[in-house]
């Protein structure tokens, strides 16, 4: 009788093996800019370097037209457990500020009046922007002038626009 038993301990053993699981986050690229093109890679679960099951999609809120951080959680039931991964996706704005030169008179003669008629600004998220004007005309000087516009988004994004300004006799 207890050759029988320890028969059947041994095969109740054997037949036991642990088993070896991994849970692996498929490489890809998980900052992505607004409005553009995000490929989910997705999630691995391996069991004992023989089995490898792609993860189902358990919830996705990546939002591509919203700046942020979003969660796409995987999940996948294997021997009567679940298992969880995780990827954090961040959309970002890269998209710089677009900066237009107001039409103007750019060349005037020697002592005139020269207006600067300045910039339109917009982009794709702030309505208002860190912005910068450099550089001078001197009216009584004969010469080419540059006046640089600079504008910065909340993402600081940044565009430079240059205005020419001629002084002529």
């Amino acid at each position: 009788m207890k050759k029988i038993i320890l028969i059947i301990i041994l095969i109740l053993l054997v037949g036991c093996e642990k088993r070896n699981i991994s849970i692996v986050l498929n490489p890809g690229y998980d900052i992505v800019g607004m409005d553009t093109t995000w490929i989910d890679e997705g999630c691995t679960l391996n069991i004992n370097s023989s089995l490898s099951i792609e993860m189902e999609v358990y919830s996705n809120n990546v939002d591509l037209t919203t700046p942020g951080e979003y969660n796409v959680i995987y999940h996948e039931e294997y021997g009567g457990e679940l298992h969880t991964c995780l990827r954090i996706v961040k959309v970002i704005d890269d998209i710089a500020p677009t900066v237009t030169l107001n039409s103007g008179i750019d060349t005037i003669k020697k002592g005139e009046e020269w207006i600067d008629t300045g910039v339109i600004i917009t982009d794709n998220l702030d309505d208002t922007f860190f912005t910068q004007v450099l550089g001078t005309v001197n009216i009584n000087v004969i010469g080419t002038y540059e006046i640089e516009y600079t504008a910065i988004d909340d993402a600081g994004n940044v565009t430079i626009v240059i205005r020419i300004v001629n002084v002529i006799e």
